[in-house]
């Protein structure tokens, strides 16, 4: 009889994911470059600098990083990570090469961050297997780890998956299975692609599933369910994955001979990461999957690598040293987006070109600076008929009748004009501007959605630097969080040379911002976000952040920016879905226009109107 899976969809809810696991567009296009790209594409020096800025990114620590020439593995030993270029030299888009080499950094980073090399201990189980399926199990749970603490860096990771497990090496590997029948084989293969690309279930052959398909639902039940939640491995997922490795292997015993177990791992090309070499191991055996995503730390396990990945580094380091000689020392510096951040909020320092950028930028929107002086500042004065009483003429007052005819003079009333006025709000605008690597595109235009947020930004500050009753605050924020005006510090040079960052975390950003604004006011606050609505925070994190911030009466707006040329063009329906699930009625699309910034800032005027009072 036909069995038919309970369980296809393991690692699937990926909460934590920015975006499907699969099919994304390249990422580093908005980061980069071209000539940028194909310097790195050449240079392992130039290579090494840049994906350094990554693995620190990603675990917080000082980590050496090499990157390595003519090879396809990538590996680590908690301390150093080497990184094969070759995966980036496969693809004749240089873009799609660079996401995959920065989301193999990724990956071997968060070895160094969440694995816990220590009390890793697999000497004890006699079974090849066993070193294999805990890599396995354990690449699964550190990225899941890092997309609960750094969605932003998921973009990443998920280009380097749909690189090693797409539907295509999935089919070309199935067949040469298909051809061997090895059954050892055939069960790593079925275990590898529910981990890693679950959704694929569904084109394995149907004799696979009635021999196998049992013991994958076995599987799911007593082991993955106990890791699919990665939010209760504090530090670590180590100890867990070898518990679930053994416990797996006491399942897949059941339906493979013991002796197969004992064998030799499968040597077809599965489609893992690094499959053909040993360089990360060398007591691996060849095209067994073990390099790259499945991290060197495999066989004899993680401690007899570590001596081989040290001197294998060593040896990539000093090539890469001959080269930084060869190169010279000011022309080959890494990429300027990957200078002046810093971890904590902090003032970034004008320097002297500011002035010059900023004052060329305020001379060319004078119209739309003089729009927002009259729209932005809710007026509120009104002129209306008063009954004024007790006048010596006029109508007289009904129920003063008898005053009159004793003779009281004070006895009538009359209408007249007077303006009465609400006091004006009195409360702190926060402007956070997206400053990661999408805002870039298009790039080299006047009107790239980075651009059009430092004119944003320069009208506002410039409406507004004069008026009393709205305390300005404007930050950007990517990986790290800049503070470039506050009421105390009013230079508005630093806005004509924002930072250029890579990724950024959302709701961590908001959170951290509207903290840093609490410590220096009391007064309600209007958040607006400008951003082109990429977001790389995970949307329940988002919107929780958000709600938690509106019990607290904060007001949330945004300026949604339509770079229409990419994602948002083609998943403009669900960006839109996002922004009012987020914001409610006030956010606001902006063009990449003149006409366009006019626009927006009258709709966003409406907005500030609609919700006056709820700023007073």
């Amino acid at each position: 009889m036909a069995y038919t899976l309970k369980h296809t969809n393991w690692f699937s809810s990926r909460p934590t994911y920015t975006i499907n696991k699969f099919g994304i567009s390249p990422s580093s296009k908005f980061i980069y470059k071209e000539i940028e790209i194909e310097a790195y594409k050449t240079s392992a020096a130039l290579m090494s600098q840049a994906l350094l800025y990554v693995s620190n990114q990603v675990t917080e620590n000082s980590v050496q990083l090499v990157a390595k020439e003519n090879s396809d593995s990538s590996y680590t030993d908690g301390k150093h990570i080497v990184v094969g270029m070759n995966p980036m030299k496969e693809h004749e888009d240089a873009y799609v090469g660079m996401d995959i080499e920065m989301g193999l950094v990724c990956h071997e980073a968060c070895h160094c961050a969440f694995t816990d090399f220590k009390n890793y201990d697999l000497k004890m189980v006699k079974y090849p297997i066993a070193h294999w399926l805990h890599n396995v199990y354990e690449d699964e749970c550190i990225e899941e780890m890092l997309g609960i603490r750094k969605p932003q860096w998921m973009y990443f990771l998920n280009n380097v998956l749909v690189h090693y497990f797409s539907e295509d090496k999935f089919i070309n590997s199935m067949k040469k299975l298909v051809l061997s029948n090895s059954k050892i084989d055939i069960v790593q293969f079925m275990v590898l692609y529910m981990v890693r690309n679950s959704s694929l279930s569904k084109r394995f052959p149907k004799e696979w599933i009635d021999e196998f398909g049992s013991m994958l639902d076995e599987i799911y039940e007593k082991v993955i369910v106990k890791l699919e939640d990665p939010s209760q491995f504090k530090y670590s997922p180590t100890k867990n994955t070898v518990v679930a490795c053994l416990d797996t292997i006491e399942i897949i015993k059941k339906y493979v001979k013991l002796d197969d177990l004992n064998s030799k791992l499968a040597k077809p090309n599965l489609g893992m990461i690094g499959n053909s070499s040993t360089e990360g191991n060398p007591n691996q055996e060849k095209n067994c999957g073990q390099n790259g995503l499945f991290s060197p730390n495999t066989s004899e396990g993680r401690t007899k690598s570590k001596n081989a990945i040290s001197q294998k580094f060593n040896k990539a380091k000093e090539s890469v040293n001959q080269e930084n000689d060869t190169l010279g020392k000011p022309d080959n510096k890494p990429n300027e987006l990957f200078k002046g951040a810093t971890k904590e909020i902090g003032a970034v320092k004008p320097n002297s070109s500011d002035a010059v950028a900023y004052k060329k930028m305020v001379s060319k929107l004078t119209e739309e600076i003089n729009i927002a002086k009259k729209i932005i500042i809710p007026n509120n004065k009104k002129i209306e008929l008063k009954d004024d009483k007790f006048h010596r003429n006029g109508q007289l007052i009904s129920s003063h009748l008898v005053q009159a005819i004793q003779g009281v003079n004070c006895v009538y009333h009359r209408k007249v004009m007077k303006k009465s006025e609400s006091p004006d709000p009195k409360y702190a605008f926060v402007i956070s501007i997206d400053e990661s690597g999408s805002m870039n595109f298009p790039q080299n235009s006047e009107y790239s959605a980075r651009n059009v947020a430092s004119k944003l930004a320069c009208i506002f500050y410039e409406a507004m630097k004069n008026y009393e009753g709205i305390d300005l605050y404007i930050y950007g924020h990517g990986e790290n969080i800049v503070k470039y005006i506050t009421p105390k510090d009013k230079n508005p040079y630093k806005l004509g040379n924002r930072l250029h960052q890579m990724s950024q975390n959302d709701a961590k950003s908001y959170d951290t911002i509207l903290k840093d604004v609490k410590l220096q006011t009391n007064k309600k606050i209007l958040f607006l976000n400008i951003t082109d609505s990429l977001y790389l925070s995970s949307k329940t994190s988002l919107i929780r952040v958000i709600n938690d911030w509106k019990a607290q009466n904060v007001l949330f707006g945004l300026l949604c920016i339509n770079s229409m040329d990419y994602e948002y063009k083609n998943n403009e329906k669900e960006y839109k879905s996002i922004n009012y699930q987020l914001y409610d009625d006030n956010w606001v699309s902006v063009p990449n226009t003149k006409s366009g910034m006019k626009e927006a800032l009258i709709k966003f005027s409406n907005i500030v109107r609609k919700n006056y009072d709820k700023l007073k």
